[in-house]
């Protein structure tokens, strides 16, 4: 790991640009104050005209401006807002006015490494992150020390963004502690980690937990307060100082006891794989999703999904968010089409459609008016689709079955057919390779427990591209298919493993190894009649109206894809009605 240092550094590098800073709170303060008092001149504050910090500011003697002309203004912007409000910032304000070529700064990688940002691509990107609250990096600079800080580079369009990171780091303190490489992901994924787990979660709940079982035991509740809260910081302060050993050192012989014998029965290996599934949810992109959506803010599990797949080494298809013009324009040129242009969030092949040339996408794009970046463009890649539907406990596939849809599932729901899916031959080629790749997906996932749903595709050439998963049972009767052929009926499954919970074994029950087939049409009849359909292979018929489905089950897999096959002609003729896939979820 590198370490910078303030001789590794240029000052002069920062002291010639135009710094804006995004945000007047803890960072933005000790950032701004920190760059005046080094020599840095030309720096600003962006805010909202109403803005709280306004006064502050101009009373510390820092120029304020609008955060719109700042970012014209600017040779760098550093965004020091709270993370839920960067994406919209910079989508209206920044991304539309900022130099070409600037700098686009971040302490913290969460909004760039989870796509909810995706900066042009003249732009420089790059992170400069003190590791401590803002006023200690103000506090140590005015003493003549410093906050040790990260840098990292996530795009480098000038060729020279390392040392510009090195210079503002300098600039603010970081310098003289020391400036350490990382990447966007490494300092995102271990901050949230630590934040949760240990250093805000798993100590505010240790502190709560430790006061109320002293108070519920009849303790003064003063007595509590001192023990299991005062007294932390004095602890903190010798492991500071000189870490773990440094601690003991200073206690009593008894504390040092009590931390042995008692420290492994509070801290558990329970409680360390609930750790593990809390980083598996950083990682994944789900704690990041649910937060933003808290905050009214644009999921980002398919954008996380993707990117993860593509690090661990699976192909995926191209895609783009639809945000950046000029970004889109390129894009356009570079992949053929057709492509699809599909929300981040609806479920199904809600609001997803095919486009086959630029006029029409930019038309599709207009018509979406300002929700057009709650969408992504991907290519469009022709070939037979496939699901995977997985039981997993304590990171060990169970039980596994690899599936092949008829039509496509958006061909069907766009351009009307029979809704058809069998299970595949075990030990068939696609069957072996399918299976492969979604345990390949699941691991680079994170996957603990639970099931999944997971769906690829095998272009012409041969390869199998990852589109997404889903910790669910599959949707359209899938889960009856399953049941049909292996007697494994995944909700009661799903419900046995959640009640295990990583605490009590969990084994599958026996698995039966036939083969089924599912078809499933809107009909013209409002209750359509199958009885014509005899054959003994027929295991279950839908009840539902304007709708005909049958699910099939037979020891021979030839034997289930002739009557799929066979069902589905009869099945257009005999029932099937179309009606458009809806563009938004109806309430």
């Amino acid at each position: 790991m590198r370490v910078y240092y303030d001789r590794d550094s240029d000052l002069n590098l920062i002291k010639g640009k135009k710094v804006a800073v995004v945000g007047y709170g803890s960072q933005g303060h000790a950032h701004l104050l920190n760059m005046r008092d080094s020599g840095v001149k030309d720096i600003s504050v962006a805010l909202r005209p109403d803005s709280a910090s306004v006064k502050k500011a101009e009373a510390e003697g820092i120029k304020v401006m609008e955060v719109a002309g700042a970012a014209k203004w600017a040779d760098i912007v550093m965004m020091l807002t709270p993370d839920e409000l960067q994406a919209d910032i910079y989508r209206g304000e920044l991304a539309p006015n900022m130099k070409k070529g600037a700098a686009l700064m971040f302490a913290h990688g969460l909004n760039v490494h989870f796509n909810l940002i995706e900066p042009r691509a003249d732009l420089d990107v790059l992170m400069v992150a003190p590791k401590g609250p803002g006023h200690t990096v103000r506090s140590e600079y005015k003493r003549g020390g410093g906050v040790p800080c990260l840098i990292a580079i996530h795009q480098n369009a000038s060729g020279n963004a390392h040392d510009l990171g090195l210079s503002y780091a300098s600039a603010i303190g970081g310098g003289r502690a020391g400036v350490i490489e990382t990447s966007f992901r490494e300092e995102c994924e271990t901050d949230l980690f630590g934040e949760q787990v240990v250093l805000c979660g798993g100590l505010v709940e240790l502190i709560r937990a430790g006061y109320e079982t002293l108070v519920d035991a009849g303790y003064a509740p003063e007595m509590a307060y001192f023990e299991c809260l005062h007294e932390v910081k004095l602890i903190v302060d010798l492991i500071y100082e000189g870490g773990i050993a440094n601690m003991n050192y200073s206690i009593s012989n008894t504390a040092e006891y009590g931390e042995y014998v008692s420290g492994p029965r509070v801290v558990t290996p329970g409680t360390k794989a609930e750790m593990q599934r809390i980083l598996a949810d950083i990682q994944s992109g789900k704690f990041t999703r649910d937060w933003m959506l808290e905050n009214k803010v644009n999921q980002t599990s398919f954008k996380a999904m993707r990117a993860r797949a593509k690090d661990a080494g699976i192909s995926v298809p191209e895609f783009i968010h639809v945000l950046n013009h000029e970004q889109l324009n390129e894009f356009l040129l570079r992949v053929p089409a057709p492509w699809v242009l599909k929300p981040r969030s609806m479920a199904g092949s809600i609001g997803v459609k095919k486009v086959h040339n630029p006029d029409e996408f930019w038309s599709a794009v207009d018509r979406l008016g300002d929700q057009q970046s709650f969408y992504v463009l991907e290519q469009y890649i022709p070939g037979d689709i496939f699901h995977v539907d997985t039981i997993t406990y304590e990171k060990e596939l169970l039980f596994s079955i690899a599936s092949k849809y008829g039509r496509p599932p958006m061909d069907v729901s766009h351009e009307g057919d029979i809704f058809t899916t069998r299970t595949l031959p075990e030990g068939s080629e696609d069957e072996v390779a399918l299976r492969a790749l979604n345990q390949k997906v699941l691991t680079a996932f994170g996957m603990v427990r639970g099931v999944s749903h997971s769906e690829f595709i095998k272009g012409r050439d041969g390869t199998l591209y990852f589109l997404e998963t889903a910790a669910r049972v599959g949707g359209a009767h899938i889960a009856d298919l399953i049941e049909a052929a292996t007697g494994i009926n995944l909700w009661a499954e799903w419900a046995k493993v959640e009640i295990a919970g990583g605490r009590t074994p969990y084994q599958v029950p026996p698995i039966r190894h036939d083969f089924a087939g599912l078809l499933i049409s809107l009909a013209r009849q409002e209750h359509p009649d199958t009885s014509a359909y005899s054959d003994p292979e027929i295991v279950w018929r839908m009840k539902k109206d304007h709708h005909a489905g049958l699910i099939l089950r037979s020891p021979d897999p030839a034997r289930i894809e002739k009557l799929t096959n066979d069902y589905a002609r009869r099945f257009k003729q005999d029932f099937f009605a179309f009606q458009p896939a809806r563009d938004r979820p109806s309430s």
